[in-house]
């Protein structure tokens, strides 16, 4: 199941690159760059706070093949459609879901404890969006108090613990805590649910 949500996880995150990417009007080397940043950034992250080796995408050299294949199967489409950065919640909703829920996971394996496995499926989860953004040149929106985002991941880590603890041998914790992250991700970007910040 782990490996399944990975690869999914992968291509959700590529998909949120790779238009993001062509929404700068990057060239395909760019493309690439942030698509790669994306998709394969927060699980480097991960495996190296756990000191997991190799680093997930260097032993399955598929996934970077799959970024590579993708950018090259959506440069053939010249065009794009109007007001892309409508377009790009959705894919990254879904990789923040299944990246946090990844993340959260291997800590586990790894025992680290809850909190720790939280803030692990966290830094997953949106690691690949923060370096994108650095990339993109702009200050990454987990920082400006846009829409919550970390904090679905951090409320998703929590449901899947809860329901991994009640359900331990089925894939209801893994779907439950995935929808969960992508509903909350999206209704806050479509009513505009944040945390308060300092001074405001």
């Amino acid at each position: 199941m782990l490996e399944i949500l990975e690869y999914l996880a992968v291509i959700a995150a590529g998909t949120y690159g790779i238009l993001r990417a062509r929404s700068k009007k990057m060239d395909l080397i760019g493309i690439f760059t942030i698509a790669f940043l994306t998709s394969l950034g927060g699980g480097t992250l991960r495996d190296l706070i756990l000191d997991r080796s190799p680093v997930f995408w260097i032993g399955h050299q598929a996934y970077p093949l799959i970024v590579f294949m993708m950018v090259l199967l959506t440069s053939l489409f010249k065009k794009l459609p109007l007001k892309l950065e409508n377009k790009l919640n959705l894919p990254d909703a879904i990789g923040l879901a299944l990246f946090t829920i990844l993340g959260a996971d291997y800590a586990l394996q790894s025992n680290a404890p809850y909190f720790a496995a939280a803030l692990i499926g966290v830094a997953n989860g949106a690691f690949g969006g923060v370096i994108a953004d650095i990339a993109c040149n702009e200050i990454p929106r987990l920082f400006i108090g846009g829409p919550l985002y970390a904090a679905c991941a951090f409320l998703g880590a929590w449901l899947y613990f809860g329901l991994l603890y009640l359900l331990p041998d089925s894939n209801i914790p893994y779907f439950s805590a995935l929808g969960f992250i992508i509903i909350l991700r999206m209704a806050a970007v479509r009513w505009n649910i944040r945390l308060k910040g300092f001074g405001t």
